[in-house]
């Protein structure tokens, strides 16, 4: 696997790593961040370090608002940032799952990703752990289950999955998910990409985003 090692598996930031916008990234340590901002002006909300393990399903979710960043892993609390100076996180760049970074391409699963433009509480995450939502700004489940689309759930819109010639198809792979169908990432040249839409700009500092990972 390539747990150890920087990977993005959910960005909207596609100048890379340092870049404005926000992003949940694994790291050296086997932690995972949520990392939101602007140049010279990126704060990152961590997990424990080890928290991240290949093979395994873990859901994750982060929060930003008045100033404050929170990082939950299985609905549970497992970071805090505070002090985070931030009028706006929004970009025009394209929502990019699966490592869109080249530095920083995802190798392994995900599943169910949601988008808010709202702070969500402790409880309201414990919650959506077990369950799914449909007041989201942005809803990829992957229950799709083939083809080269992905469906949003949330405003009936439409991703586009590219992948260029690679491991297995060279595509990104339908798999068996957390929760029904997943998208398996090879590392390397696959990725699902969606425009900024209105609801993905993010005008407003305060947001809410959340998945399934399985790194590999």
């Amino acid at each position: 696997g390539k747990t150890g090692q920087w990977m993005c598996p959910i960005s909207k930031s596609n100048t890379g790593t340092g870049g404005a916008g926000w992003m949940f990234c694994t790291a050296a340590t086997n932690q995972l961040t949520f990392r939101i901002g602007t140049v010279g002006n990126l704060a990152n909300c961590w997990t424990p370090s080890g928290a991240v393990s290949t093979n395994t399903w873990m859901h994750v979710a982060g929060t930003f608002g008045a100033g404050v960043a929170k990082i939950y892993c299985n609905g549970g609390l497992t970071g805090t940032a505070t002090g985070i100076a931030q009028t706006t996180i929004g970009n025009t760049d394209m929502l990019l799952l699966g490592g869109g970074i080249p530095s920083a391409k995802y190798y392994g699963l995900l599943d169910d990703i949601q988008i808010f433009t709202s702070v969500l509480t402790d409880t309201e995450i414990r919650g959506l752990v077990g369950s799914r939502e449909h007041k989201a700004v942005g809803y990829w489940s992957f229950d799709d289950g083939s083809g080269l689309t992905a469906r949003d759930y949330a405003p009936d819109q439409v991703t586009d999955i590219t992948g260029a010639t690679a491991a297995l198809t060279g595509n990104p792979v339908w798999i068996a998910g957390a929760r029904g169908y997943a998208i398996n990432f090879d590392g390397a040249n696959a990725y699902v990409s969606a425009n900024s839409a209105s609801g993905l700009a993010m005008t407003s500092p305060v947001m809410s985003l959340m998945a399934w990972v399985r790194p590999v």
